[in-house]
């Protein structure tokens, strides 16, 4: 006997209780991550936490945020930065990739359960999440792409090719060297002022928020002779599974030699290597930033977004501000 229920916030402590003992956490999935988002986003964005009990235990759930839309049609985006999977209670061993039907069919009611309350959903899942065929036999709409992983042990190997050359410098950014970076970032997002000045705001509450719980790194390429910065790299740091999830590359010199930032993402890994033991180096927007990737001896590895079958032909509400 199951049961699926949206928990109340007077209930939220048992989300919580969850993610605790879930098998394979991350920082996406944590409560106040996504109660973050919804308070320092745009007005409209709830919390739906929904979880699925088998005699009266917790073992599964999915964690989202939704808004109101066209016609008061709820839907569920983010971009594609983000990872949003179900999480699994160690009990059912999901991470042992055994026992498939049981959660097969967990992920199936969830999914149903899901779409009763909102209407459009996009998630992208984790490179983790190797049983799709419940998002199949609904018919959703899977889409794949590619990340590089990459673990501390290959990232601290003296590999001579990946050595940062003595010209340039590998730092952590300060609150200044982030206000620049936000700029920067705003300045390239092609809105008009007084979007980029809601971007700038959005992310700057975010990025608090990621700094007062150590889950935020933001590492800058710059010239040794001129402390000139050429290029940022910032990293969410995910402390549950001791992963960093780093986003693309700014770059703000044109003069930058892309044949440098092997090594400068191998920096990052290695000032790293202390806390964390993997990372993840997401989606590659050309096949020239995956070839660089390629360069770090890592791991290629398949990720999907997967789509409710509503999803494609309305259009969606998103958050255009995340992870920043």
């Amino acid at each position: 006997m199951h049961n699926i229920k949206i928990l109340q916030p007077e209930e939220y402590h048992v989300w919580d209780q969850l993610f605790a003992h879930s098998s394979q956490p991350h920082v996406f999935q944590r409560l106040d991550w996504s109660m973050m988002l919804a308070e320092t986003g745009e007005e409209g964005y709830k919390l739906l936490p929904l979880v699925y009990s088998q005699k009266e235990e917790v073992v599964a759930g999915i964690l989202l945020l939704y808004s109101n839309g066209i016609n008061g049609r709820k839907s569920f985006s983010l971009a594609t930065s983000s990872y949003c999977s179900p999480v699994f209670s160690q009990k059912l061993e999901y991470d042992k990739h055994s026992h498939t039907f049981s959660t097969y069919f967990i992920i199936k009611e969830l999914l149903t359960a899901l779409l009763q309350t909102v209407n459009r959903v996009r998630l992208n899942l984790p490179p983790w999440f190797w049983d799709i065929r419940p998002y199949n036999f609904l018919d959703w709409k899977i889409s794949p792409y590619f990340t590089h992983t990459l673990s501390s042990t290959d990232a601290v190997q003296p590999d001579h090719a990946l050595t940062l050359d003595k010209k340039y410098l590998c730092q952590t950014g300060k609150d200044a060297d982030i206000d620049l970076w936000l700029a920067q970032v705003a300045k390239k997002r092609r809105t008009a002022s007084q979007q980029r000045e809601k971007f700038f705001t959005i992310a700057k509450r975010r990025i608090e928020w990621l700094q007062t719980h150590q889950n935020h790194r933001l590492f800058l390429l710059r010239q040794a002779d001129t402390d000139r910065t050429l290029a940022y790299l910032p990293a969410i740091l995910s402390h549950e599974n001791k992963t960093a999830y780093f986003s693309e590359p700014l770059y703000i010199s044109p003069n930058l030699e892309l044949d440098t930032l092997p090594g400068f993402y191998q920096a990052c890994c290695n000032h790293l290597a202390g806390g964390f033991t993997h990372f993840d180096f997401g989606k590659s927007r050309t096949m020239e930033i995956s070839r660089i990737k390629d360069r770090l001896n890592g791991r290629l590895m398949p990720v999907f977004t997967v789509e409710s079958p509503d999803h494609a032909a309305n259009a969606t509400m998103s958050d255009p501000y995340y992870p920043y």
